[in-house]
């Protein structure tokens, strides 16, 4: 409403996205909690969807048409890069990926490989170890690379992770591996 009062509605670029999920409760140190990521896995500081997925919501009257993408596999650290598209029209080298052809439905990106690092866990608190994580296409394997522990779902399928598909899948979990760990190898 003060964009508008203001006049600066069809010359601004909003941008929301939240938190990386809702508190976990699954540490040492029980806690009453305020939050859910019912119905996905996990929360804050874990590697499961409850812990990474977040939502984002972008808005410029005029400039893009309403919709919803459930399909696309956008991070967060892809917010700079649009911005900068958008606005600059540069293409900055970033670990982010400008992710303006969605928003005007140009591309959707539904076989995107992605990762996630998370070297400093939170037992008492979250419960979460230190773990790795790839996600490629529909699949997403995350490794605890301490514990030597490995897991693999299919998250359109199954996006509660409940079912660990990598004993089943065993060629495809080695390879997810070695593209994790040689993704890794390069930081």
């Amino acid at each position: 409403r003060l964009l508008k009062e203001l006049d600066l509605d069809d010359n601004t670029i909003v941008i929301l996205s939240s938190d990386h999920g809702g508190l976990s409760n699954d540490g040492t140190k029980q806690r009453s909690l305020a939050t859910t990521n019912y119905p996905l896995r996990a929360g804050k500081g874990w590697l499961y969807e409850g812990g990474i997925k977040v939502p984002l919501m972008v808005k410029w009257n005029g400039k893009f048409q309403p919709k919803i993408d459930n399909e696309s596999l956008v991070m967060l650290m892809d917010v700079f890069p649009t911005v900068l598209d958008i606005t600059a029209h540069k293409d900055l080298k970033t670990n982010g990926k400008s992710f303006l052809p969605l928003l005007e439905n140009k591309e959707t990106w539904t076989d995107r490989t992605v990762f996630w690092h998370s070297s400093k866990a939170r037992p008492v608190n979250t419960g979460d170890t230190k773990s790795s994580a790839i996600r490629k296409g529909d699949y997403k394997l995350i490794n605890w690379y301490e514990e030597g522990r490995t897991e693999l779902y299919n998250i359109v399928q199954d996006p509660s992770e409940t079912n660990d598909l990598s004993k089943e899948k065993l060629e495809m979990t080695t390879e997810l591996l070695q593209e994790l760990n040689d993704w890794k190898s390069k930081f």
